[in-house]
């Protein structure tokens, strides 16, 4: 069953906002995401560590399997 999630007017700090097979994500016009400031409000997802031996896969909106 299809899901969708709104974000309305407005400014919102979140950390990440998973979206699973099935889910979209309506963001207003008027609406502002702002990434929390705390790492541990981050999902790694599929990590890896690019070129410069950093790792890598958190993200503010991740799309999951």
């Amino acid at each position: 069953m299809p899901v969708q999630v709104r974000i309305g007017d407005g400014q919102y700090v979140s950390g990440m906002i998973p979206l699973r097979d099935g889910v979209t994500l309506h963001v207003a016009e008027g609406a502002t995401l702002i990434g929390s400031d705390n790492p541990e409000d981050y999902q790694s997802i599929d990590p890896f560590v690019d070129a410069t031996g950093q790792n890598r896969g958190t993200c503010l909106i991740g799309a999951l399997a």
